[in-house]
């Protein structure tokens, strides 16, 4: 999937505003797209998502 230059913008934008997460720069445009998607759920093992606000769809059980 090809991203537009404004989810570009919005992922470094959101790399900038939260500097004291560990986000790659996919997880910040995975992040842009899902807002302009407006997509609020995740099916993903990445807890960057629910650090960032989304709604996880699958989480590990914890032993």
């Amino acid at each position: 999937m090809r991203i537009s230059a404004r989810d570009e913008r919005r992922a470094r934008e959101i790399l900038r505003l939260h500097a004291d997460k560990t986000y790659s720069l996919a997880d910040a445009t995975s992040f842009a797209v899902m807002e302009r998607l407006r997509i609020d759920q995740a099916l993903t093992l990445d807890q960057h998502f629910s650090q960032y606000g989304w709604m996880l769809l699958y989480t590990p059980a914890r032993h």
